[in-house]
């Protein structure tokens, strides 16, 4: 499809949407998306979703924008397309424009890092800082863990800011044991190093964390042993026994006990 033909589909969804016909002009877009598709046409359907999206999200219409984005990511999967800087920035703007408020932004940033960019940090930042911005410090968290040394600056920042509600020891448990749990050491460091900076943790505190990083790095099961004879984590920092547990599995080859179920300790005397 020649750029002349996309720019007079788009200027007709411009129509549409100063009329306020939002159905109209999201319908046009996938009638025309659909047909290049049949073609193959795949840069051509990107460039008017990616144009038609970013419409819908500024006029305010996040569940018609948002349907686009999901449209663009499905392309970008089903046709292999490579994650780099233009596709990456496409996804990165609209993200931007969606309502962070939004429960769609949930169900865009799965698909994302679930099916076409598996843990591409630059695109799991842009999620963490729009759900910090919706207020789901949850979900927030845990795309900031999988993200860049700004993600982890940024988690830094913002538990800086909740204490003393929470207590710091807890937030910088939970971040480091988070990032390394998804082996994010750099992040680890990274927040270590602001909260240091901050002068908010106690010294013991911070030193304990930096030692539990270089002891993963090691990957030395025995000195991991030793170092938890000597500190008990869920006593100093607070239950983190799940993420505890990856980290042990992922970087000691630690893995939890299982007690025997019945059927097993029978099936085992027959």
């Amino acid at each position: 499809m020649s750029s002349q033909s996309i720019d007079k589909t788009v200027s007709r969804v411009n129509q549409f949407i100063s009329e306020a016909q939002y159905y109209e002009a999201h319908q046009a877009v996938r009638t025309v998306v659909n047909r290049l598709l049949r073609k193959k046409d795949y840069g051509s359907a990107i460039g008017l979703l990616y144009s038609s999206a970013l419409l819908l999200l500024k006029a305010g219409q996040s569940g018609s924008g948002s349907d686009l984005i999901l449209y663009i990511l499905k392309i970008y999967t089903d046709a292999k397309i490579k994650v780099d800087g233009p596709s990456k920035g496409r996804i990165a703007e609209l993200v931007y424009q969606v309502d962070p408020t939004d429960t769609v932004l949930k169900q865009i940033a799965m698909q994302t890092m679930r099916s076409w960019a598996v843990g591409e940090a630059d695109l799991s930042h842009v999620f963490g800082v729009q759900f910090l911005r919706g207020g789901n410090l949850v979900d927030a968290e845990r795309y900031l863990f999988q993200g860049s040394v700004d993600s982890a600056i940024l988690m830094a920042n913002v538990h800086e800011k909740l204490q003393p509600q929470i207590p710091i020891d807890h937030l910088m448990a939970r971040a480091v044991f988070g990032y390394l749990a998804v082996q994010n050491i750099r992040g680890a460091y990274a927040y270590i190093q602001v909260i240091e900076m901050a002068n908010v943790a106690n010294a013991d505190s911070l030193d304990l964390m930096r030692m539990f990083v270089e002891t993963c790095q090691t990957k030395d099961a025995q000195l991991y042993k030793r170092f938890t004879q000597i500190l008990d984590l869920k006593s100093t920092f607070g239950d983190f026994s799940g993420a505890i547990q990856v980290i042990e599995k992922d970087y000691f080859q630690i893995f939890p006990y299982k007690q025997p179920s019945l059927s097993d300790l029978l099936g085992g005397m027959m």
